[in-house]
């Protein structure tokens, strides 16, 4: 579709040049009437079909721009096995001095020099109006993006030195809308870990707080996810 509609304004622009270099050239050989009146009648009426093109080039010189943004953006590769693998965690997390903008709306700054401890075992709430940021922290605890500039440690870790898969193995998130995967509700839970056993994935819904709603179901476990699940549930 993209290659079509550039060579049909590649084609376009042709003729136009052509148009006026074959123009000129007539109106300067003594051989041939044709006058800088005609000439220009018809390189007129080429424009005024052509016009359009000229915003069509605009948006694509936009959304070129973008594309080669996002292409030359480092890449956070979650099946990269280089990375530090601590062989425990604490759960100390320290944002020092953070500043991100997200790479599709550069121009918006997010945070700003932020800085904030949470110390493990602490439960804490992020208060803000829609839009200034709390989601964000979150995506960026879960290195989805890397900080323009700032660190964010874990246990005194930046967590650009850490390996993503284990990184996010180690963190459990309940977002304001789950999503279920069209299936049963074991083979929901057993997403987390693949080789999960019966007794791990009931062991999972129990801490949940899920087992016993999920046991009020004529299937339990078997039941399939989008079929009588609430969004409460």
């Amino acid at each position: 579709m993209g290659v079509s509609q550039g060579l049909g304004q590649l084609l376009s622009f042709s003729a136009i040049t052509l148009t006026l270099w074959y123009g000129l050239k007539l109106t300067r050989t003594e051989s041939h009437h044709y006058t800088p009146g005609a000439l220009f009648m018809n390189v007129t009426i080429l424009a005024t079909q052509f016009m359009p093109c000229f915003q069509t080039f605009a948006e694509a010189s936009a959304s070129g721009s973008f594309v080669f943004d996002m292409i030359e953006r480092a890449n956070i590769n979650v099946l990269d096995g280089e990375g530090k693998k601590p062989e425990t965690i604490k759960g100390d997390i320290e944002f020092k001095d953070v500043t991100f903008s997200y790479p599709t709306r550069q121009e918006s700054c997010i945070l700003q020099n932020f800085s904030m401890k949470i110390s493990s075992g602490k439960t804490i709430a992020l208060v803000g109006a829609s839009g200034c940021g709390k989601s964000t922290i979150i995506q960026l605890i879960q290195r989805f993006y890397d900080p323009d500039n700032g660190q964010i440690l874990i246990d005194g870790h930046d967590i650009k030195t850490l390996n993503v898969a284990w990184l996010r193995s180690h963190i459990g998130i309940v977002s304001q809308e789950p999503v279920l995967f069209d299936g049963s509700i074991e083979e929901n839970i057993r997403l987390g870990k693949l080789d999960a056993t019966d007794e791990e994935v009931i062991a999972a819904a129990k801490l949940a707080n899920a087992h016993n709603f999920i046991m009020d179901f004529p299937e339990n476990y078997k039941t399939i996810s989008g079929d009588k699940l609430s969004g409460g549930e």
